[in-house]
């Protein structure tokens, strides 16, 4: 009888099953390339992986960038999620007005464009931790941070919805969308 007893509380594995990184649909390489593309630019034109949608991604940029402030004594976590949340519905809304008539964009890449070009931002929360960005110096960084992240995101949505023509007319109000964690990362 402890034959039996032993056999059933020993778990059975499966050769088949695969990790649970892969399982969820995460994917390190894949996400290490698109920092990269947002960082660089380089090659974001012929890059599939610039037109994949990752949640793994933006989730991760939003949760180092909370963490940074939060070492700073500033609990933004729910400002970002609910800033980040009202601005993308926003520029959504505002992407399918500016499209072809046909073609719309989901409100799910609009969240995974916009906060995987956050990822500069994570160079400015670290500056914060140790200067005060309230200088001439630390403005321009500022708003180089903000030109950087918006011609991303622009690049992103341009190269996805083919919306060359009006890349300008969308790149305004993504700058002003991401002058709004400036903001959380200043004051």
């Amino acid at each position: 009888m402890t034959s039996q007893n032993s056999a059933m509380d020993s778990p059975v594995y499966d050769d088949q099953e695969l990790p649970l990184l892969e399982e969820l649909g995460i994917d390190l390489n894949k996400i290490m390339q698109k920092f990269l593309l947002v960082l660089t630019q380089r090659g974001l034109d012929t890059s599939e992986i610039a037109k994949e949608d990752d949640m793994a991604t933006t989730l991760c940029v939003l949760f180092v960038f909370g963490t940074l402030l939060l070492i700073r004594g500033k609990i933004q976590f729910g400002n970002i999620y609910g800033f980040g949340l009202c601005g993308c519905f926003l520029i959504c809304g505002l992407i399918n007005l500016l499209t072809k008539r046909g073609e719309s964009i989901q409100f799910y890449s609009t969240i995974c464009i916009l906060g995987n070009c956050l990822l500069p931002f994570l160079f400015l929360a670290l500056a914060a931790i140790f200067f005060d960005l309230l200088h001439p110096i630390g403005m321009c960084f500022e708003l180089f941070i903000v030109v950087w992240s918006a011609i991303s995101a622009t690049r992103f949505f341009e190269l996805k919805m083919d919306m060359k023509d009006q890349r300008y007319l969308i790149m305004y109000p993504i700058a002003l969308f991401y002058c709004v964690f400036v903001m959380l990362t200043v004051f």
